[in-house]
């Protein structure tokens, strides 16, 4: 069970990392489920994108399964987890 709701993790997201341009999944694909990353190829953590499509990480010390471990890390604390929907689009989904 997620301890927040989409608004309050959309506005969580995009406080921590501005970047992100996080919002409702529904302006993406119409699915009222779930956070598209909007800026998720923009520097943002570490000087570094949020997203590395093309696993330049590959020993993943920065990045698991693509998605930079600190923004990944954040969005596990609160119940929510990260997902590739295509190599440059990052989702956030309530666990």
């Amino acid at each position: 069970m997620n301890s927040l709701n989409q608004p309050q993790m959309i506005e969580c997201i995009n406080a921590a990392f501005p970047t992100a341009k996080a919002v409702e999944m529904e302006r993406f694909n119409g699915s009222t489920t779930g956070i598209w990353i909007r800026g998720s190829e923009e520097m943002d953590v570490d000087d570094l994108p949020l997203l590395d499509p093309f696993g330049m990480d590959t020993r993943e010390v920065t990045y698991r399964l693509g998605v930079h471990k600190k923004f990944s890390n954040f969005c596990e604390q609160v119940g929510w987890y990260c997902e590739l929907y295509d190599a440059g689009t990052l989702m956030v989904y309530p666990s």
